[in-house]
């Protein structure tokens, strides 16, 4: 029987993302039987901001991919330039890269086949019920419906499902062929206005991304996202924006939520699926590699043993280990909602730029891991 003949996997994981690929990477190289799943076909575009900082490569290297990003094309990010109401702030990066989803997670997925992982795309997965020692995970594609099972489930499908934030934004993304002349910054570029903020950054092969968090109500009044996105450039001082007009937008589900709950009988959730909170400080893949080292081992432990008990463990290490490390980027996204603060931020920064070097240096510092990854 070959692995695409296999109905029953030590693990089923959906949602191939960073966080759902890592942990299928290293479990297969534990061993396992890995079924990764995913509802899109690859390569396939994400709408992200594309920047790996200082933990995210940290995560790689653990997993044996400090190269990864160089091989893919990524651009070393070395600087910011942050703008509010005309106003400009320059802060320098340390071990910052930018790389477009479509590639990085694209091989993530083939890193994780070459470990043992069978990955099934284009399937829209759901989770069954459990039966005895397996759970039984629902299959859904354009040839049929089919089920496998599994001795634990784990969610990474992203932000689709918890309890959404009162205020949450939208967030939006488009790639183009190149930089707007206006924005040719060789770094990474902040627009922060009323409505949201746009972040602009140089990724491979000379393509420019654009990913952007806009206000709901702000949105619907400015008709499009182009029409929202080119407001907000145009309030820190970016007025030529007629490419923005004509790329291809896409939009997420609204970004800032907290799930019910994020493990059960013989299933976790991780990565986005765990909580997400409004990424102005780029740290979203970052979180999902290193949750998906961090529950590693639980779901080792789950697979040979499962024990209630582990629920409650996930729990209080994703709330150790991840979600503490996302205060900072809710602070820091509140105060920027107000006008006032957003342009006292900028103008400190401007005059004093060193003021930022220790906020950097924390969200790049690796996470104290507890996993134990097999290189």
């Amino acid at each position: 029987m070959t692995s695409q003949d296999r109905s029953v996997y030590d693990v089923a994981i959906i949602g191939a993302g960073p966080a759902g690929s890592v942990l299928a990477l290293v479990l297969a190289r534990s061993g396992l039987s890995v079924a990764l799943l995913d509802q899109s076909e690859f390569p396939r575009r994400k709408v992200c901001g594309c920047c790996l900082n200082g933990n995210a490569m940290a995560a790689l290297k653990q997993c044996g991919l400090a190269n990864l990003p160089k091989s893919l094309g990524a651009k070393p990010v070395v600087r910011m330039q942050l703008r509010c109401d005309k106003r400009v702030a320059e802060l320098q990066f340390q071990n910052n890269w930018s790389v477009s989803r479509t590639r990085l997670d694209l091989a993530l997925v083939e890193h994780s086949q070459l470990a043992g992982a069978t990955f099934l795309p284009g399937q829209r997965a759901t989770m069954g019920d459990v039966s005895d020692t397996l759970r039984k995970v629902e299959l859904h594609s354009k040839s049929g419906n089919s089920s496998i099972a599994a001795r634990i489930v784990v969610v990474a499908h992203g932000l689709k499902e918890g309890t959404i934030a009162r205020d949450s934004r939208l967030g939006v993304g488009a790639i183009l062929p190149r930089a707007p002349q206006s924005m040719a910054y060789d770094g990474l570029l902040m627009a922060v206005g009323r409505g949201g903020y746009v972040g602009g950054v140089r990724i491979e092969d000379g393509q420019y991304d654009l990913a952007a968090a806009l206000d709901v109500d702000f949105l619907k009044a400015k008709g499009t996202i182009a029409n929202a996105v080119c407001d907000i450039l145009r309030q820190s001082g970016i007025t030529e924006t007629a490419e923005l007009a004509a790329a291809d937008w896409k939009g997420t589900p609204l970004l800032t939520r907290r799930p019910t709950e994020i493990a059960g009988e013989r299933w976790f959730a991780v990565g986005d699926t765990a909580g997400y909170v409004e990424p102005f400080t780029g740290e979203g893949m970052a979180w999902a590699m290193n949750g998906a080292l961090e529950l590693a081992p639980i779901v080792q432990q789950s697979v040979s043993n499962w024990q209630f008990e582990l629920i409650q463990a996930w729990s209080n290490l994703h709330q150790r280990k991840i979600a503490r490390r996302q205060w900072l980027c809710r602070v820091l996204s509140r105060a920027l909602r107000s006008p006032s603060l957003s342009r006292g931020l900028v103008t400190g920064l401007k005059l004093f730029p060193g003021l930022a070097q220790p906020v950097l240096r924390q969200l790049s510092r690796p996470t104290e891991s507890l996993a134990g990854v097999i290189e």
